[in-house]
């Protein structure tokens, strides 16, 4: 498929890669999925130009649809080298073009020359930006998603810098301009993670996981890509288990660690795993954030508290089917 520029990177800002819904089937060989921290804004705004949105929810899907970029806090500004439609969803960063405020989770119709810019931060961390054809990189792995730590996928494994062009494929994209109602733009309630428990919370009390679910939990800066670390309660064990470590709670021995998967590695503190977590690990895990639920952890700022919800699995299932209809069907879409 040919390929065109569309944009040149002018000013980028901390952590803006290239990301689609990630690398599935490689976690046994250490490979993290990678992908959007918030899969949900990034299907969507994929969805309002046009693009592929990918596969289900979760790290299983094989199809990762088209890339778009990421853009954690402001900072980014690129010039037009064609004319375009782009999409910008997830967190406020305050988007302009050409200096003047332009609507989120809408179709922008772009002209070449016109400069779009992330000025500010108003609500959430990560924003989605979608282009018209998706952004053209050599899939690594089957995905264009950038691991930064093993410098692959993206532009040269990295984070955008300025000069970098960012090409897409040369294909028909639709003509008409849609937006997502106010009340359809989030899959998810910020402030509320809903949570699947296990794999090993049979190693805590009745009453930790009761406080677990009762208590909030304060989001730390040493939050990143990798997992959120956060504290809150002490959660208590039950007595030895053959499965723990020399019988020494919160140690296990060294077990999967699943996309999600909250451990608890000293008193009142909680790591849940982000899209580049490791894939094993020694420390007991209480429960598991649900797919659709991860944009709660990317758009969480560092110093604000969350909140954990139970659902059953059958729940969490249904809940991510759900999402990934409403956006690949277009449902969540109106005429603008």
């Amino acid at each position: 498929m040919t390929t065109r520029p569309a944009f040149e990177v002018v000013r980028s800002s901390p952590q803006t890669t290239i990301q689609d819904m990630g690398r599935a089937g490689y976690l046994h060989t250490g490979m993290p999925q990678s992908g959007a921290q918030d899969p949900w804004s990034l299907k969507v705004a994929n969805r309002l130009v046009g693009n592929d949105v990918g596969g289900a929810f979760g790290v299983q899907s094989t199809e990762p649809g088209d890339a778009g970029l990421e853009v954690l806090l402001p900072g980014l500004l690129i010039l037009a080298l064609a004319d375009s439609k782009i999409a910008i969803t997830g967190a406020d960063l305050d988007a302009r073009v050409n200096g003047e405020s332009v609507p989120m989770w809408t179709t922008l119709p772009i002209r070449e020359g016109d400069e779009v810019s992330l000025k500010g931060l108003k609500t959430g961390l990560r924003a989605y930006v979608a282009i018209a054809g998706g952004l053209a990189v050599e899939p690594v792995l089957g995905s264009r998603a950038t691991y930064v730590r093993g410098a692959i996928g993206g532009i040269e494994g990295r984070e955008l810098r300025p000069g970098d062009v960012l090409n897409v494929y040369d294909k028909p994209t639709m003509k008409e301009l849609y937006q997502v109602p106010e009340d359809s733009r989030d899959a998810y309630q910020m402030g509320t993670v809903r949570v699947v428990f296990g794999p090993q919370d049979h190693l805590y009390t009745e009453e930790a996981r009761r406080t677990f679910l009762a208590e909030p939990w304060r989001l730390l800066p040493e939050a990143d890509r990798m997992g959120f670390r956060m504290e809150g309660p002490t959660l208590g064990f039950e007595t030895s288990d053959m499965t723990q470590k020399e019988y020494s709670p919160p140690y296990i021995v060294d077990d999967f660690i699943p996309l999600g998967g909250i451990q608890t590695p000293s008193d009142g503190l909680i790591i849940a795993m982000g899209v580049e977590g490791p894939s094993l690990g020694g420390f007991a895990k209480i429960a598991t954030v649900i797919s659709i639920d991860f944009g709660v952890l990317a758009q969480t700022k560092p110093g604000q508290s969350l909140g954990f919800e139970a659902v059953s699995w059958e729940e969490a299932v249904a809940l991510s089917a759900q999402a990934q209809s409403r956006v690949g069907g277009g449902e969540i879409l109106e005429k603008a």
